[in-house]
């Protein structure tokens, strides 16, 4: 994998918002992705998929993912993502619907930022963080 020049993290950094689509009904804001300590997530990995993406401004968040092999939120019995947790339990409560924890992990695993279902994950950096 070829290191992306400055210039291509900067349009990353400019361009790249994060997961889902623009016309879903609910949108959920942070400050930047998480990032793995070990560095399996890297930068330019995570460039490359978001390339291979077509640099679009929100990507499908499980598709992006796997694109820089990280699949352990997609996986069959995924562990949950701390902040997505409870994101994704305030959302299932306001919809009525289950909230435990079987539930939280079947909506992240098949929904949270998906192209094709009702969120929009966003981030006010593009580029990930690992704190």
């Amino acid at each position: 994998m070829s290191i992306p020049r400055d210039c291509e993290l900067s349009h990353m950094a400019e361009h790249f918002y994060g997961y889902g689509r623009w016309d879903t009904p609910f949108w959920f804001v942070g400050p930047e992705a998480g990032m793995s300590i070990d560095g399996s997530d890297s930068l330019p990995a995570r460039y490359q998929s978001w390339k291979q993406l077509g640099c679009a401004p929100v990507v499908d968040c499980e598709t992006h993912h796997s694109g820089f092999g990280f699949t352990k939120w997609h996986q069959p019995h995924p562990p949950t993502q701390a902040t997505w947790r409870q994101l994704i339990r305030l959302l299932l409560a306001y919809k009525g619907m289950n909230a435990d924890l079987d539930d939280i992990r079947a909506y992240q695993r098949d929904n949270w930022g998906r192209t094709s279902c009702e969120t929009c994950v966003i981030e006010i950096s593009g580029i990930a963080a690992p704190n």
